[in-house]
């Protein structure tokens, strides 16, 4: 009986084996589909309704779902909607293009209004999010307030920001050479306070110093997943 076990287990393991590469093999026939060049340009080639989505995000565990309010297409390299800091060091690293959109969440409580900055490679990229990254320090909100007429943006000021975020388009690959920003204030304008010690932790000016810090996070990580996934798709 043990033997015939061992024979069973030891004639399944090729089995597997083979399987593996199989799915390996169509994981690579997949990647080998997208065209690269694409990627560094999609910003460019894709419609704007395309790239900032009418919706992303879900309401499952609390989380926000958000809705586009309106699309700012006078965004650029020399007038990009940003801090002056920032605005500065894009170009510096070789900014290509700037978009910015702004959403509100669907119970109209938060408003954002979100930045993608494209560059000519990933380290470009990199270089620039490691410069301001908002774990690092507190370098202000980075990206202006767009607000939108006729909407419920359309109050939406620099003053009313309480929260930002900055991080790269996709945490794992090097061909999506862009960097995303976002801030998040109230809808109807109420103030942001800091939040008192020892909730601040690490220190002072770190990401936890700002009550809404954690929506801007949370904003970015469904808009990259939703974009990355456009994008890509669209390069096949």
């Amino acid at each position: 009986m043990i033997i015939g076990l061992l024979l069973a287990v030891f004639g399944i393991l090729p089995l597997l084996g083979g399987a593996a590469l199989a799915g390996k093999a169509y994981v690579n026939a997949q990647q080998t589909q997208v065209n690269d060049e694409f990627l560094p340009k999609a910003w460019r080639n894709m419609p704007a309704e395309k790239f900032f989505p009418d919706r992303f995000g879900h309401h499952a565990f609390g989380r926000q779902a958000w809705a586009r309010m309106g699309i700012d297409h006078t965004s650029s390299c020399e007038k990009p909607g940003l801090q002056k800091d920032l605005a500065n060091s894009i170009n510096e690293y070789g900014c290509q293009g700037v978009v910015r959109a702004t959403y509100v969440d669907t119970s109209r409580t938060f408003v954002t209004t979100i930045a993608v900055v494209a560059f000519e490679s990933f380290s470009d990229a990199d270089e620039l999010f490691l410069e301001f990254d908002r774990a690092a320090d507190f370098r202000g909100y980075l990206v202006h307030a767009y607000p939108v007429p006729d909407t419920p943006a359309a109050k939406w000021k620099n003053k009313d920001r309480g929260g930002v975020a900055t991080r790269h388009l996709s945490l794992f690959v090097e061909d999506l050479p862009y960097v995303t920003v976002a801030t998040v204030g109230y809808v109807d304008g109420r103030p942001v306070k800091k939040l008192p010690e020892p909730w601040t932790l690490p220190s002072a000016g770190s990401a936890n110093e700002y009550l809404l810090d954690s929506a801007a996070s949370q904003v970015l990580f469904f808009y990259r997943d939703t974009l990355e996934a456009t994008i890509r798709e669209d390069a096949k």
